[in-house]
């Protein structure tokens, strides 16, 4: 099982990933993962209609590539 997700969307269109705290903190959108509890920080701009947030936990092989 994949430790943190490899990629966050919203509407299909993919957040950037943060690796430091404080520039996910000064960011408008994108995401964190925090390994030591297992969690996923995510900040968006919401849109004004309906939108689907994708977590996508997939592994990938890169022997399969």
């Amino acid at each position: 099982m994949a430790v943190e997700p490899f990629l966050i969307e919203i509407n299909g269109i993919a957040l950037e990933k943060y690796s430091d705290l404080d520039d996910w903190r000064s960011a408008d959108e994108g995401w964190i993962s925090e390994l030591e509890n297992k969690t996923a920080r995510i900040k968006y701009k919401a849109p004004r209609d309906d939108y689907q947030i994708r977590v996508n936990y997939d592994i990938i092989d890169l022997v399969k590539m």
